[in-house]
């Protein structure tokens, strides 16, 4: 279907298209639901910082869902600051 624009090959009409965390416009082009970042929305982003940036979560932990920190061992609070 030539109508359809396919983002990283899943067309637009799939629901896992933008790693289900947007929407397809263009031809590899994805509109990111908010709290989400990337070219196919796949980082979600923590306090203000996506994901794949080594500063998310303080240095000390994961984002794993917007604004939702995995923080690893010794440190706490929302964002793994102590």
């Amino acid at each position: 279907n030539c109508s359809q624009p396919i983002c990283f090959n899943i067309l637009a009409t799939n629901s896992t298209v933008c790693s289900t965390h947007g929407d397809c416009i263009l031809p590899n082009t994805c509109i990111c639901n908010e709290n989400y970042t990337g070219p196919s929305c796949q980082y979600p982003i923590c306090y203000d910082i996506p994901s794949n940036e080594s500063t998310v979560c303080s240095s000390h932990g994961s984002c794993t869902l917007p604004d939702k920190c995995v923080c690893d061992t010794g440190y706490g609070l929302d964002n793994c600051s102590k």
